[in-house]
């Protein structure tokens, strides 16, 4: 799994990790021993990782810091694609309600009025 690191709490090795997956969070804590080989992590810090269930939380284990990427840039841009998205509008879509008029035979039969 590929990841981006959000938060860090570097005197304390944890981070929260956004997943490629764009499922829950992932954790790296300081109790993992693999952290002290990755050195200070900063938001913006990609990582690549296995992804390790732990009751309701995911972990990441084998973390592998992925160099060549300026780690500032992604959480700047991330902020002002948020910033840019604020005042857009999306295009709404209605769609007719389901009437007898609009509907397949065999599907008005399925349903119950």
């Amino acid at each position: 799994m590929i990841g981006v690191v959000l938060w860090s709490a570097e005197q304390e090795s944890k981070a929260v990790v956004w997943c490629e997956d764009q499922g829950d969070l992932a954790f790296l804590g300081s109790e993992d021993p693999q952290t002290e080989q990755l050195g200070r992590l900063v938001a913006g810090d990609i990582l690549e990782f296995d992804v390790k269930i732990d009751g309701e939380f995911r972990r990441v284990n084998n973390p592998i810091l992925i160099k060549g990427y300026e780690n500032s840039d992604v959480v700047t841009n991330l902020r002002n694609e948020a910033r840019k998205n604020e005042d857009s509008k999306g295009t709404v879509l209605s769609f007719r309600n389901p009437t007898p008029n609009n509907m397949e035979p065999d599907l008005i039969s399925d349903i119950a009025i």
